[in-house]
């Protein structure tokens, strides 16, 4: 999948959500909150999850509001940033795919097609 692309174009364009994740504090805040999956700090302005209505964390005059948590696509259970992108390797820009996100304590699916990443 790869290859033929870097032949064609000669780069090769992963696929993306349109999020910002920092791994290193990514496990800092699992390990805290004894929970898997990846803690979105910050959606970008029109991208394909703003568009699906996912949420970064927030800074508030009365403190940090969590944002939204992946803790799946497809189906298929996301413990952490790695996982994430492993995920999302096996696809390509414009595919859809349906994350299960945990906002607030409620779980919910979003659907998001995949964007070209950076």
């Amino acid at each position: 999948r790869v290859v033929p692309q870097l032949i064609k174009t000669g780069k090769y364009i992963r696929p993306a959500l349109g999020i910002e994740v920092d791994e290193q504090l990514n496990q800092r805040l699992l390990a805290l909150t004894g929970s898997k999956g990846v803690f979105v700090l910050r959606v970008t302005p029109g991208s394909a999850a703003h568009k699906a209505g996912l949420a970064g964390v927030e800074v508030t005059p009365q403190g940090i509001v969590p944002g939204d948590r992946i803790i799946g696509v497809d189906g298929k259970a996301t413990d952490d940033v790695a996982k994430l992108l492993e995920q999302l390797d096996d696809r390509k820009v414009g595919d859809v795919v349906i994350l299960s996100v945990e906002r607030a304590g409620k779980t919910s699916e979003v659907r998001v097609e995949l964007q070209p990443g950076i």
